[in-house]
């Protein structure tokens, strides 16, 4: 991205997609709806809706307002309700030259208030006037319906009649995610692209897909505590060193151990081995072999055990038979 970075919205970012082509089946955009869902649930976030609309209600709603050619206008500036407020996208939209009857049509979209059926049977009256907007609402109907069918429970979906997702490739069902109680803007959005694909040389190609905001999740469960407090560390075992002669024979011990499928690191530098421990502990590795100074010509470790403190002396072998022979595989 070319403009100033903020919380949450970074000039580089990572979005994990999934698209589903070939059909304009409305059971995939329910399919990605479930999968939305089933996502969150497995990462731990509850709280959170995913807001679906539909651009053909849009188009039904421009329309209403006497606007049929300003389409996307309309969509582009609701998209940023969310940021700058209705009062900013209404001053947008003047100066786009729309009128103030079409202006004051908008506001009761804006004031909407109620469930999901009350709010659809609201659009019904005021914008499925059209081809378009009847298309859309019965679209947004289906859809719920599959959802329902596929498991999704209902409160986790919301109509939300001023979502736009302002690009102009959108032809269908457009929807975004939004966590509750973290002020951080959607985490994921998506919709029906039935052209997109056209433009790159492959026509009749209809498309659907979803993309998750990787950053956004991240910081979303990092403010909510979701990330595991285990142990997730790979290492089972690392050996300390202190001089050449030492990382020699760590360095051997630590092929052996390999070579019996351990999971063993060396500290990378030589460093007293207090600082070595304070690594260790930090990365949370529950043994340390350390060689025995006063015996280490007959190789003779000791293993310190970093939760209890314990150490106990080993040979070579023994240590690669304890952990062989004790530990369990280390997911």
């Amino acid at each position: 991205r070319a403009y100033r970075p903020q919380k949450g919205r970074y000039r580089e970012f990572y979005q994990c997609d999934a698209d589903i082509l070939g059909t304009q089946s409305l059971i995939c955009e329910a399919e990605i709806i479930s999968m939305v869902y089933e996502v969150f649930q497995k990462l731990g976030i509850r709280n959170f809706s995913i807001f679906l609309n539909h651009r053909k209600l849009l188009k039904g709603l421009a329309a209403w307002m006497g606007e049929p050619d300003k389409e996307q206008a309309l969509c582009m500036a609701i998209d940023k309700c969310d940021k700058i407020g209705k009062e900013k996208v209404m001053l947008e939209l003047m100066h786009k030259n729309f009128s103030q009857a079409a202006l004051q049509k908008l506001k009761g979209i804006f004031e909407l208030q109620g469930t999901n059926e009350e709010k659809l049977g609201w659009v019904k009256q005021h914008c499925a006037h059209n081809e378009a907007g009847l298309t859309g609402l019965h679209e947004l109907n289906k859809i719920r319906q599959y959802v329902q069918l596929l498991g999704v429970p209902g409160r986790y979906i919301t109509f939300s009649p001023t979502l736009a997702r302002g690009l102009a490739y959108y032809t269908g069902t457009i929807f975004e995610v939004v966590v509750h109680n973290v002020a951080i803007g959607s985490v994921g959005g998506g919709g029906r692209y039935d052209h997109l694909i056209s433009i790159f040389g492959l026509p009749d190609m209809p498309g659907v897909g979803f993309s998750f905001g990787v950053e956004r999740i991240y910081e979303v469960m990092k403010k909510l505590n979701l990330f595991s407090k285990k142990n997730k560390n790979v290492t089972q075992i690392m050996l300390t060193h202190i001089d050449a002669h030492t990382e020699i024979m760590a360095l051997k011990m630590l092929t052996q151990l390999r070579s019996k499928d351990v999971k063993a690191e060396i500290y990378p530098t030589h460093e007293p081995l207090k600082k070595q421990l304070r690594y260790a502990d930090k990365k949370n590795i529950p043994f340390v072999g350390i060689i025995n100074a006063e015996t280490h010509e007959k190789q003779a470790w000791v293993l310190r055990n970093m939760l209890t403190g314990e150490q106990t002396p080993y040979t070579g072998d023994q240590l690669v038979n304890f952990f062989n022979l004790t530990l369990p595989e280390v997911e």
